[in-house]
C-alpha cells in the first residue's frame, strides 16, 4: 500500500491542474453559462465573424458593381446631355442666320421696287420671330429623361460610397474580450435591422436600372425625332429589355407559390426586396414544410447527394455523401441519378479497399453493403425474392414517413411552453423519436439487439414512473407509447409466441392497479401497442372501402405500421381515444385465445382480467371491419374452455381457475349476442 505524504499530495494536485484547467475550458461553472466569461461568447464571436465576413463581402461586391456601372453610365449619359441641353435655349447662330435671311429678303425687295416710298417700313423692321423662344415638347421630354438619368446615377454613386463606409464600420473595432465584442456586434446588428440597411443596399441597383430605363426611353424619342426608321431597332431592344426585366421581377414571386420545391433562378433586386419584406415568413414556412414532407417524393435530397459526389471537393465530404445513400429511397429515378454521378463505382472501390482492422469496420462495412445493394434492381429470375424486396422497400418508406411525422410533432411540442426539459422527459421523447431508426435497422439487417435494448429501456422508464421515481407528463407518455408500438412491430416479426406474449404482458403490468405509493398509468395509453400485438399472429380481413389495401400481399408488420401511422397523423386525437379500449381488448383476447401456447401464468390472468373492459364502446379500428372481432372472441372462448376443461395440463391453480372462469363468463355475456347463429364453440 502506498501512503501519500502531504508533499506527494501537493505534487499530485499540481499534476492534475492542467486537467482541471481543461475541464474549466470545456465546461462553465454551474449557473455561469451566460456570464461574460462563459465559453459560449467565444463560439459566438467565431461564428459571427465568419457570418458577417461573408455577408459584408456580398454587400461590397454588389456595391462595387454598382459603383463601376454608375461611373461608366454617368460618363456616357453626360455626353448625350451636353448635346441635348442646347435644344432648351435659343441658338445664337440660328438667330443670326435668320437675321441674314431677313436682310437678304429686304435687299431683294428694295432692289425690285421702283418707288421706294411705297415700301412699308413697319414690315421691314419686323422681328425675325414674332413669338418668344420656347423649346419643343419633344426636346423637353428628351432632356427631362436624360437629366433625370444623369442625376440618379450620380446619386446612386454617392449612396454606394456611403454604404461601403457603413460596411467598413460594421466590421471594424472587433477587438477585446469575447463579451465586449459580442455586445458591440449585437448592437450594430440591431441597428442594421432596425434601419433597414441591408434592404437599402439591396435596392440600390434598382435605381441604376431605373436610370438606364430613363435614358433608353429618351434615346428612342430622340432617334424617332430624327428618323423613325433609325428608331425602330432602339425601340425593339428597349421594349425587349423591359419585358425581360418585368418577367424577372414578377415571375419569381408567382412561381415560388405555384412550385415551392423549385427556386426560380431569375430575379431582380425589386423581387428580392418584395420577397424579403412581405413574403418572408410565408416562404420560410412553406420551405420548412416542403423540406420535411416532400423531400423524398421530389428526390431533392438525392439530387443534392449526386451534386456533392460529382464535385469531389474532399474525400471526407465524398465519403459522407456516399454513406448517406444507404438511407435513400431505392427507386429507378434515384438509382439512375446517382449512377450518373459514378457513385456505384466509387462505392465498389471503397468496399474492396476497406481495412478490416480499421475503426468502426462493421458499421462502415454495413453502410457500404447497403449502399451497393441500392444500385441492384430487383432480379427477374427470383420473383419471390424480388417481391419480398419490394415489400421491404415499401415498409421502409412507410417507417421513414412515420418517423418524420413523429419527429415533427415532437419538435412542435418541445418548442411550446408545455414542455419541461427534464432528463426523464427527454429520455421518453428520445425513445419515441428513435424507435423508427431501430425498426429500419432490424428490417435491413435482421438484428434486433438494439431494438430489444430500446424496448427494455422503455419498460424500465415506465416501471420507474409507476414507482414514482420519475415524473412524466401525458405528452411524454403518449410519444413513448408510440415508440413502444413501433418497437413491438419489429420485435414480433419471427418471434416465438411465448416471447411475444411476454413483451405485451410486461407492458400490461405497468398499468396494473397501483398501490398507494405508486403512480397509476392510464390503461388507454396501451391502445397502439396492443393492437400492434393483435395484428402480429393472424391475417385479419380488411374492411370494405374503395381504396382498401390488399394486405394479403403485404406483411403483418406493414399493416401494424399503417395502423400506427393512421392514428399518429390523424388530425383528431379523439379518434385514438375512442378506439383505445377496443384495441386493448383485441390484444387481450389474442392472449386468451391460446393461453397454453402463450404460456400464461396465474399473474398474467389476473393482469388480463383487470385490464379487460367488457363495457368498452364498440369502435372500428383502422383497416379492420367491425365484424372481425367475432372470430377472435370465438377463439378466446375456445382457448379458455380448453384450458379449464383439460385435466392433463396443470397450468392453472385454484385461484387462477376462478379468474379464468370469470373471464369466460364476461366474454360470454359481452359478445354472445353479436355472433352468427352458426358459430360453434367446440
Amino acid at each position: 500500500m502506498i501512503i501519500l505524504t502531504p508533499v506527494c499530495r501537493h505534487r499530485t494536485m499540481v499534476k492534475r491542474s492542467p486537467h482541471v484547467r481543461s475541464f474549466k475550458e470545456e465546461f462553465d461553472e454551474y449557473g455561469a453559462e451566460l456570464e461574460p466569461e462563459a465559453r459560449v461568447w467565444k463560439t459566438y464571436v467565431t461564428v459571427a465573424d465568419k457570418f458577417d465576413k461573408e455577408q459584408v463581402e456580398g454587400w461590397n461586391s454588389s456595391l462595387d458593381v454598382t459603383l463601376i456601372f454608375a461611373g461608366i453610365f454617368t460618363a456616357i449619359c453626360t455626353a448625350f446631355v451636353i448635346e441635348s441641353a442646347k435644344s432648351l435655349k435659343e441658338d445664337p447662330a440660328e438667330t443670326s442666320a435668320r437675321r441674314l435671311d431677313q436682310i437678304t429678303s429686304i435687299l431683294l425687295v428694295v432692289a425690285n421696287v421702283s418707288n421706294p416710298e411705297s415700301l412699308n417700313s413697319t414690315e421691314l423692321a419686323a422681328p425675325i420671330s414674332p413669338d418668344p423662344f420656347s423649346p419643343r415638347l419633344v426636346d423637353v421630354c428628351i432632356n427631362a429623361l436624360w437629366f433625370f438619368s444623369l442625376s440618379l446615377s450620380a446619386a446612386v454613386s454617392l449612396l454606394a460610397m456611403l454604404a461601403k463606409e457603413w460596411c467598413y464600420l460594421f466590421m471594424s473595432g472587433r477587438i477585446g474580450d469575447p463579451w465586449s465584442q459580442t455586445t458591440k456586434r449585437q448592437r450594430r446588428l440591431k441597428g442594421i435591422k432596425k434601419w433597414k440597411m441591408e434592404e437599402l443596399i439591396m435596392f440600390l441597383p434598382s435605381f441604376i436600372h431605373l436610370s438606364v430605363l430613363s435614358f433608353a426611353v429618351g434615346l428612342c424619342i430622340y432617334l424617332g425625332d430624327l428618323n423613325w426608321r433609325v428608331a425602330i431597332l432602339a425601340v425593339i431592344v428597349t421594349f425587349g429589355s423591359v419585358v425581360v426585366y418585368a418577367a424577372s421581377t414578377f415571375l419569381p414571386l408567382l412561381k415560388q407559390h405555384d412550385q415551392p420545391n423549385i427556386i426560380y433562378p431569375y430575379s431582380t433586386s425589386i423581387s428580392r426586396l418584395i420577397d424579403r419584406l412581405w413574403w418572408k415568413d410565408e416562404s420560410r414556412e412553406q420551405d420548412s414544410e416542403q423540406t420535411k414532407q416532400d423531400w423524398r417524393t421530389d428526390h431533392v435530397a438525392v439530387e443534392a447527394l449526386a451534386w456533392l459526389i460529382k464535385t469531389r471537393e474532399a474525400s471526407e465530404s465524398t465519403n459522407t455523401a456516399l454513406q448517406a445513400i444507404a438511407g435513400a429511397d431505392p427507386n429507378d429515378a434515384n438509382r439512375e441519378l446517382l449512377a450518373k454521378s459514378g457513385a456505384d463505382r466509387m462505392i465498389s472501390w471503397r468496399l474492396i479497399g476497406l481495412d478490416s482492422y480499421s475503426k468502426n469496420y462493421e458499421r462502415i462495412s454495413d453502410l457500404y453493403t447497403r449502399r451497393l445493394s441500392f444500385f441492384s434492381p430487383p432480379s427477374a429470375k427470383d420473383s419471390a425474392s424480388g417481391h419480398q424486396k419490394n415489400l421491404n422497400r415499401d415498409l421502409q418508406k412507410k417507417i421513414r414517413n412515420l418517423r418524420d411525422t413523429i419527429n415533427q410533432q415532437i419538435v412542435t411540442y418541445t418548442s411550446s411552453d408545455r414542455f419541461l426539459p427534464t432528463p426523464d422527459h427527454i429520455h421518453a421523447l428520445s425513445i419515441g423519436s428513435t424507435a423508427a431508426s431501430h425498426c429500419l435497422r432490424s428490417l435491413a439487417q435482421g438484428k434486433k439487439t438494439q431494438t430489444q435494448q430500446q424496448f427494455d429501456a422503455a419498460m424500465n422508464l415506465l416501471e420507474n414512473f409507476k414507482n414514482r421515481q420519475v415524473h412524466l407528463h401525458d405528452k411524454e407518455i403518449e410519444y413513448l407509447m408510440r415508440g413502444v408500438a413501433m418497437l413491438l412491430s419489429s420485435l414480433l416479426v419471427d418471434c416465438a409466441p411465448a416471447d411475444g406474449a411476454q413483451y405485451v404482458m410486461k407492458l400490461n403490468r405497468k398499468a396494473d392497479t397501483a398501490r398507494s405509493d405508486q403512480e397509476q398509468l392510464c390503461l388507454g395509453y396501451l391502445g397502439l401497442p396492443m393492437v400492434v400485438y393483435a395484428l402480429s399472429p393472424h391475417d385479419y380481413p380488411v374492411w370494405a372501402w374503395p381504396d382498401a389495401i390488399p394486405y394479403h400481399l403485404r406483411s403483418r408488420e406493414e399493416r401494424a405500421i399503417d395502423v400506427v401511422a393512421y392514428y399518429v397523423s390523424h388530425p383528431n386525437p379523439s379518434e385514438l381515444d375512442q378506439a383505445s379500449s377496443t384495441m386493448i381488448n383485441l390484444g387481450l383476447l389474442e392472449l386468451l385465445s391460446d393461453p397454453e401456447r402463450y404460456r400464461l401464468n396465474s399473474e398474467d390472468f389476473k393482469t388480463i382480467s383487470e385490464a379487460f373492459n367488457p363495457g368498452a364502446r364498440e369502435a372500428r379500428i383502422h383497416t379492420l371491419p367491425a365484424i372481425c372481432n367475432t372470430d377472435i372472441y370465438s377463439r378466446s372462448l375456445k382457448g379458455i374452455i380448453k384450458l379449464i376443461s383439460d385435466e392433463q395440463h396443470n397450468l392453472l391453480d385454484e385461484d387462477t381457475k376462478e379468474i379464468a372462469i370469470a373471464c369466460l363468463t364476461v366474454l360470454n355475456r359481452t359478445r354472445l349476442d353479436h355472433w352468427p347463429a352458426d358459430t360453434s364453440l367446440g
